[in-house]
């Protein structure tokens, strides 16, 4: 019998045509089809998962969307296209998928565990607590389970290898860091219970004392309450249980690190690269970050250099290479190890960030922007990327847009106090004072020597003509910033306001001093002569400046304005025109 090939199964599975068949050749060809789409399927996904591994998340999604395109329901697909997303970084998306992979299979207890750690990325802790129970009423004896319950009352997220799509979705590959962090908790904070959560941690250790991440959780729990040695003896007990755990030994390895024992914190990361030589070759950047961290660049460079010599294909290593001769302004060189990256890996967002960074300080805005969208795109949950966007947004006079992304590096992180402050800088051109007064006020409740926002609040507080809390935040900002001719600027103005003219008069001169090229300085100065009815004091201040500044030129405009203020036309013709020389 002749089957057209039109009737030939195509590869999305579409029914074939069984006219003319007979019934029992028409069912093996139906089974032998439906076999044919399930391997179908799972040929999609493993290879889905080979290009996961490897980073190429575009891939991985088309493969994975292929099994669950035309409503074909698939858990497993789900749930790979949910680690995609927190890979990237895009946990609201990957939430999503997760609850698509339980509303399909209930009984997914994997994709439960995840989206209870999404949740508690998401600060949104009772819910994530109610994942913790879920699991345990299922399995009691869950320690992963028991550790996320504990978590949701502490406030503290699980990030080591034992939960590898989070901590790829934060941009963290190998690198100094502890097991567990505390998460900025705002609103949340009443939803913690910090007594309940030592509690839950101590219950793990006593009913699983051999586990190490037990251990781990009650360690990290004490170390973030300042309670060091509680914290240690957790510590050294997770290295006893596993002496092989680069978890725990990373971990002991930090708490040295964070307490100034630098001789023991250097032993422990020792043996942390000695561990992974063979399991994972990119962990080794671990013990230079020590030496970058202990404050010997040179010799976290020398190693970073000889581990790149060694091994030429390592991504981690040129990438850590190449941020740090960024942080040491050695630019050439960051810039030729970025370069070389995005020859192999075009797409690589330590690399963009790097080359969007060097754009913006060469003021080339249009171009930091192309890379710091790329950015974004493989790292959307990135705050700093998120805020330097921004910034080339600003650079590049698209100020609406920085904003949005101004905007998201602040919901994304709450505390990340720079993006608000230029979120407040932003809004003080639009005059959405305030505003600018509630962000700047934040600012400097989580760093209060953010010295900047007090700048932007006391510019925001003389607006609204509160003078007397604009002197306060302005006086303490030029105490801590005696160089800062802005600052001094706008004191001068707040005590004019004030009808302090001698204090006033006195910011100006120094601001003058600082810098005396500059005109808004010189122009107020002016203004208050003029205020006290002293034009001819204002000439003569204006033209002993005009003999100090290289840049004259704005100079003597404003002072054709002053004589033309006093009616002196020829004066300000003369003036006018040495402003066009």
């Amino acid at each position: 019998m002749d089957i057209s090939e039109e009737s030939m199964p195509t590869n999305n599975c579409t029914p074939i045509r069984l006219a003319g068949l007979t019934a029992i050749f028409a069912l093996t060809v139906a089974l032998l089809l439906l076999l044919s789409c399930s391997k179908s399927h799972q040929a999609h996904i493993e290879d889905g998962k080979k290009y996961l591994e490897q980073g190429r998340y575009n891939e991985a999604m088309i493969e994975f969307r292929n099994v669950t395109k035309h409503g074909n329901r698939n858990p497993e697909a789900n749930f790979q296209i949910a680690r995609v997303y927190m890979q990237m970084g895009a946990y609201p998306e990957a939430l999503r998928e997760l609850e698509a992979t339980v509303g399909n299979d209930h009984n997914r207890m994997d994709a439960h565990f995840e989206m209870g750690n999404i949740l508690m990325m998401q600060r949104k802790f009772i819910e994530a607590r109610e994942k913790a129970n879920l699991i345990l009423r299922r399995n009691p004896d869950n320690i992963e389970a028991r550790i996320l319950l504990a978590n949701s009352w502490s406030g503290m997220i699980h990030v080591n290898d034992s939960v590898y799509d989070i901590r790829k979705g934060l941009g963290q590959e190998p690198r100094l860091m502890p097991p567990f962090f505390l998460l900025e908790t705002g609103d949340g904070g009443s939803q913690l219970d910090a007594g309940k959560a030592e509690e839950l941690y101590q219950e793990i250790v006593e009913l699983n004392g051999h586990s190490t991440e037990a251990r781990l959780a009650l360690g990290n729990f004490y170390m973030t309450r300042r309670r060091n040695s509680e914290a240690e003896e957790q510590y050294k007990a997770a290295v006893r249980n596993n002496s092989r755990s680069l978890d725990a030994v990373s971990a002991l390895g930090f708490f040295y690190l964070r307490n100034g024992r630098m001789g023991e914190a250097e032993e422990q990361y020792k043996k942390y690269v000695e561990l992974s030589e063979s399991d994972d070759l990119d962990n080794r950047v671990i013990l230079p970050d020590f030496y970058l961290a202990s404050g010997e660049i040179d010799l976290g460079i020398r190693i970073l250099e000889r581990m790149i010599a060694d091994n030429p294909q390592s991504i981690v290593f040129k990438r850590r290479l190449a941020s740090v001769f960024f942080d040491q302004r050695a630019f050439d060189k960051a810039e030729a190890l970025a370069d070389e990256l995005l020859e192999k890996y075009p797409e690589d967002a330590t690399a963009h960030s790097i080359k969007g960074r060097l754009r913006l300080g060469q003021s080339m805005g249009a171009e930091a922007v192309s890379h710091f969208l790329i950015v974004t795109q493989r790292r959307p949950r990135s705050t700093q990327a998120r805020y330097f966007l921004g910034r080339a947004y600003l650079q590049n006079g698209e100020p609406s847009k920085a904003a949005t992304e101004f905007e998201s590096a602040v919901a994304l992180d709450p505390s990340n106090y720079r993006a608000m402050l230029s979120l407040a800088s932003l809004r003080l051109e639009t005059g959405n004072l305030d505003e600018v007064v509630q962000l700047a006020q934040k600012a400097l409740s989580l760093n209060p020597d953010f010295d900047e926002a007090r700048l932007i609040m006391g510019t925001a507080l003389a607006s609204q003509k509160n003078y007397r809390a604009a002197a306060t935040e302005l006086l303490a900002y030029v105490e801590k910033n005696p160089d800062n001719s802005a600052g001094m600027i706008q004191l001068g103005k707040v005590q004019m306001a004030q009808g302090n003219s001698a204090a006033a008069e006195s910011r100006f001169e120094a601001a003058l001093k600082i810098d005396p090229d500059n005109l808004s300085a010189m122009t107020e100065l002016v203004r208050l002569y003029e205020a006290q009815k002293k034009p001819d004091r204002a000439v003569a201040r204006i033209n002993t400046q005009i003999q100090k500044s290289a840049r004259s030129a704005g100079f003597y405009e404003l002072l054709g304005r002053v004589y033309e203020n006093q009616g002196n036309t020829e004066k300000a013709k003369e003036a006018y025109g040495k402003s066009k020389d």
